[in-house]
């Protein structure tokens, strides 16, 4: 077991009845639903990408376009990229 400061949360992404927790240098899993952590979160910080998907806003690194519509986010400090669903692409037009 260890503490996570929120500042230090990369992202927080759906994965069955657990949400995972990135951090840069590690990943653990709590029983908090997105849902619950939305309503908790300032969502100045905290935007969601994705029906299962929250991300830092401080550490995106690039948001590019990934397929004709679609877009795609890399954050700082991790190697894969989270996709955009659809309903909150507005959130990355202009960027």
């Amino acid at each position: 077991m260890f503490f996570v400061t929120i500042n230090d949360v990369l992202f927080f992404q759906s994965d069955s009845k657990y949400t995972r927790v990135a951090t840069k240098d590690h990943e653990a899993f709590i029983r908090k639903s997105i849902k619950a952590l939305i309503d908790e979160l300032d969502s100045h910080h905290f935007i969601q990408i994705h029906r299962g998907t929250l991300i830092n806003a401080n550490y995106i690194d690039v948001v590019e376009r990934h397929s004709l519509r679609g877009m795609q986010v890399r954050m700082r400090g991790h190697a894969s990229a989270l996709q955009v669903a659809q309903p909150y692409l507005a959130a990355f037009r202009g960027m």
